[in-house]
């Protein structure tokens, strides 16, 4: 899986990457690993490596991850709108819905800087697929560069 996270500012573009793990909980990697999953989410939206993943490793519900994203160029002023692609798959499970959230945060892990989006919804075991482009809502529009620096974002399946 991998995350596309693209800002928009005015007239400059900025798209960031996974850089290193916050908080995981009940998350695993391609080979059931529990640190550095970021790496495992860290592809180019344009070129995705499906050797490598995240998943949730137990029944959802609690289960999530927080990673650490790129800090954003110095001539960053605020973010005006922000869009996500997440490559998914579903796999392996006795069947029902399974959904993948996502929702920026401040480096702090609990204070917001967006609403929480559903990314994907899978009912059934599949093949890769590429959601559309996925504006993230509630954007916090205010913040400069020193707080989009230490920003994360957190992933939950449900």
């Amino acid at each position: 899986m991998y995350p596309g996270l693209l800002f928009y500012t005015g007239g400059l573009t900025v798209t960031l990457f996974a850089t290193a793990d916050g908080t995981i909980t009940s998350v695993v990697d391609e080979t059931d690993g529990t640190t550095d999953i970021w790496q495992s989410i860290d592809d180019d939206p344009a070129s995705p490596t499906d050797t490598d993943w995240i998943n949730n490793a137990i029944d959802p519900g609690t289960v999530s991850n927080f990673v650490d994203v790129t800090d954003v160029p110095a001539d960053f002023g605020n973010a005006d709108t922000a869009t996500i692609i997440v490559r998914f798959r579903g796999q392996n499970w006795g069947g029902g819905t399974r959904v993948l959230l996502t929702q920026i945060f401040q480096s702090n892990e609990s204070t917001t800087m967006s609403d929480e989006v559903t990314v994907a919804t899978v009912t059934a075991n599949g093949s890769f697929d590429n959601t559309a482009s996925l504006t993230i809502t509630g954007l916090d529009t205010t913040s400069g560069k020193s707080v989009w620096d230490a920003a994360r974002l957190r992933f939950r399946w449900t």
